[in-house]
């Protein structure tokens, strides 16, 4: 990617690791965040909500393995009752 920085610098960057979830046009203007002492350490602005968003599935898939797993573990545990 191409962008002029905040002191009116060209730089030229890599995004290795882009969010699936950004779909741009090529060429179309984009917001980017940048290490101003190294501007080639760039990133599309909306890649903190992407991870965050990761970060949450993983955390609630997880919750919903361990659950699944205790509720198989409990179930066959409980004392049944037998009708008379």
């Amino acid at each position: 990617m191409r962008f002029t920085t905040g002191a009116g610098d060209e730089v030229t960057a890599d995004v290795e690791d882009a969010p699936s979830d950004i779909r741009i046009a090529e060429g179309a203007p984009i917001d980017i965040r940048y290490d101003p002492r190294n501007p080639s350490r760039a990133v599309p602005a909306g890649d903190d909500q992407a991870v965050l968003s990761r970060w949450f599935r993983t955390v609630v898939g997880a919750v919903l393995i361990g659950l699944t797993g205790w509720a198989a573990w409990r179930a066959p545990r409980r004392p049944r009752h037998r009708d008379r």
